[in-house]
């Protein structure tokens, strides 16, 4: 699997989120790691939540994936680790997973928020840069595309992170830049795919350190 982190670890880290039907031990609990790289990986449905009034099962293996792709570029990680409490904007939600991605911004992170989508949608990776993404965003899907090309990945559509709710949009409004990623279990469940999910793990760790290189993240005034 992608470099220091092999598949029994990845299997075990994603055991921690399960942990009490993936409620975890109190509510709103975080799990995350720190890393010089140039990105931030946030996984902010890998717990149970409630939205809507209505509660919404765990994106399974979102966490796990975060911070597998943070161990493989030498970044930071963050992902919800106890059933997140309803909320329904940003500045009514200051918890610690909003004070991490106010940390990120300000120390220039590129942050890449992860989540789960079900296969029924017809494709592998849907890529939300939302309505006026930023040239870096931009060419970092074309790299996306490009490196996936076997796969289906959609660009923008369904899955833009347009919404206020998003990671996406909460950075994007403090002045950050992220990307969504929307994917498919077979790229991350390796209870229902051993194989695949290591190689892109792998594959996608190269590619933002590719990306990365020569890149040095751009300090915000607090």
């Amino acid at each position: 699997m992608a470099s220091g982190m092999n598949p029994a670890e990845y299997a075990a880290t994603e055991r921690i989120f399960a942990r009490n039907f993936y409620n975890g031990e109190a509510p709103d609990t975080i799990l995350s790691g720190d890393g010089p790289g140039y990105y931030l990986f946030t996984a902010p449905y890998a717990s149970n939540t409630v939205k809507d009034g209505r509660r919404k099962s765990a994106d399974r293996y979102t966490g796990s994936l975060a911070k597998a792709l943070a161990v493989s570029t030498g970044s930071g990680w963050l992902a919800a680790a106890g059933a997140v409490s309803e909320w329904s904007y940003w500045d009514e939600r200051r918890d610690a997973f909003t004070g991490a991605l106010d940390d990120a911004v300000i120390d220039g992170k590129f942050v890449i928020d992860v989540n789960g989508v079900s296969a029924r949608y017809g494709a592998d990776i849907f890529i939300g840069y939302g309505s006026n993404p930023s040239e870096e965003a931009l060419a970092l899907a074309d790299e996306i595309i490009y490196e996936f090309s076997e796969y289906r990945v959609v660009a923008g559509g369904k899955f833009n992170a347009t919404s206020p709710r998003t990671v996406r949009s909460f950075i994007a409004d403090s002045g950050g830049d992220a990307l969504q990623l929307e994917v498919a279990p077979r790229l991350r469940n390796i209870d229902e795919c051993p194989e695949l999910p290591g190689n892109f793990i792998t594959r996608f760790g190269t590619l933002l350190m590719n990306h990365a290189a020569g890149r040095q993240p751009v300090a915000v005034a607090a």
